[in-house]
């Protein structure tokens, strides 16, 4: 059995594109683009979850036919 060793290096878009650019990122800059990033993560979490609601509520046209019909 073989050990190999790994080596990674996780880099996000910005710090590629900088890399790529030959540029540096601040740390600000960092720490805005994780912010912003989690805030469209969430807010497409809430989508989500709003789409499953909309999914399991009747058309409104159901709810009128059931109370007519009552």
């Amino acid at each position: 059995m073989s050990i190999q060793e790994e080596f990674r290096v996780l880099l996000s878009y910005a710090q590629m594109a900088a890399i790529l650019e030959h540029e540096s990122l601040s740390e600000t800059e960092i720490r805005h683009n994780r912010i912003f990033g989690s805030l469209r993560l969430v807010g497409g979490i809430i989508e989500l979850a709003g789409a499953g609601l909309l999914c399991g509520v009747p058309e409104p046209t159901l709810v009128t036919k059931a109370v007519i019909q009552s």
